[in-house]
């Protein structure tokens, strides 16, 4: 792989025409702002090409929706361009990106690194689509003032002051499965019973097990089901900011990465369908117990075919959003369409020593109450 070191001090103590003049010789398919010439940005809030300088607008086609594609084993095969971008590694985290062609001083989106290395572009699938962002950065910003304040462990100082000192637009990678599947299943299957032991004082109730054998057909359709295949967002964090509404994901457009950047999957689409696979099986087995009311199982043999799988390999926004506290960084993400938030925040050492002093206090009392009354 073909690496060069990316110069940046490219765009200090330049006018807006200079770099412009520069970004027109280097590439003619950024989005130049018609008036003035300015390079334009995505504005979540009209949905268009926005240019800070005069205030030119221009309405982006949000008609054509992204497509599902037909999955087999050998689909993520081949070369595929994405089309006026590039394509950098940073060196201090190892994040591989994707910016507009037009970016003159890259910095990395997930750790500010200024040292992004260009790379030659990757081998691996094309994004077949885009969601765009909905919520822009300040009401970004006001999402990450209320979530510290909810942290109610966090320092004090923190959660009264908190400034966001850095908060970025990315784009993550998210492949999502859709699959009609057929399973055959077998199970010996147990519920529970009581029965009373015993006479007088001894008298008591006691659990036991009555289990049956099943056997039987059942079809299930999935749509949809998202996994996130980003090195920096774990899938818990995906369910904790409530998925994507991947529906409404639109056709791959270049248009909208205009101020913001995208990360490159780093799980690959046989792997990740592996893991959607099991997913799917381990919710038709679920399904299966809980239609037999059954309370444990003893066995379980479950056949399952898929037909007509498909995927669709979106690009879903975030805000990433990073504040220094002691010398430590926290991270902590936004999703950008429906504003809910997951991350860390840093714990007070006093909070944490009043609150276990104050568990120990009831520990104390509930064992004096226990030993005063009931023993």
């Amino acid at each position: 792989m073909i690496e060069k070191e990316i110069d940046n001090n490219l765009v200090e103590d330049k006018s807006v025409e200079q770099i412009n003049t520069e970004k027109k010789g280097r590439d003619a398919t950024f989005k130049q702002c018609p008036s003035c010439g300015a390079v334009m940005r995505y504005d979540p809030l009209t949905d268009s090409l926005k240019c800070d300088y005069c205030g030119t607008s221009t309405k982006l086609d949000a008609s054509r929706k992204a497509r599902n594609h037909e999955y087999t084993p050998d689909v993520e095969d081949g070369f595929e361009k994405w089309g006026d971008v590039n394509t950098y590694k940073c060196p201090a985290c190892g994040a591989i990106s994707e910016l507009a062609n037009y970016e003159m001083s890259p910095i990395c989106p997930f750790c500010g690194s200024k040292n992004m290395i260009a790379q030659e572009e990757i081998k691996g699938l094309k994004p077949s689509g885009i969601l765009p962002f909905k919520i822009d950065e300040n009401s970004a910003k006001l999402k990450y003032k209320e979530f510290i304040k909810k942290k109610w462990l966090a320092p004090r100082k923190l959660r009264k002051n908190f400034n966001v000192s850095t908060i970025k637009g990315i784009y993550i990678p998210n492949f999502n499965f859709s699959s009609n599947t057929a399973s055959h299943y077998k199970a010996r299957l147990g519920e529970y019973y009581y029965v009373t032991v015993g006479s007088g004082k001894n008298r008591h109730q006691v659990r036991r097990t009555r289990y049956f054998n099943v056997s039987g057909n059942k079809s299930r359709a999935f749509e949809k089901m998202q996994y996130e295949v980003s090195s920096f967002i774990e899938q818990k964090d995906l369910v904790k900011m409530g998925g994507f509404d991947v529906e409404n994901a639109l056709d791959y457009d270049c248009s909208y990465f205009a101020g913001f950047s995208s990360e490159r999957y780093t799980e690959s689409l046989d792997k990740t369908w592996e893991n959607a696979s099991n997913d799917m099986k381990e919710i038709i087995k679920k399904e299966i117990i809980v239609s037999y009311h059954a309370d444990v199982v003893d066995t379980f043999e479950l056949d399952t075919v898929f037909s007509e799988n498909r995927y669709q390999y979106l690009l879903v926004p975030i805000w990433k959003c990073g504040y220094k506290y002691k010398e430590k960084i926290y991270n902590f993400f936004i999703n950008a369409r429906n504003g809910l938030t997951t991350g860390k925040a840093p714990l007070s050492p006093l909070k944490i020593t009043i609150l276990s002093v104050l568990g120990f206090a009831v520990l104390v009392m509930l064992a004096i109450i226990i030993s005063k009354y009931y023993v």
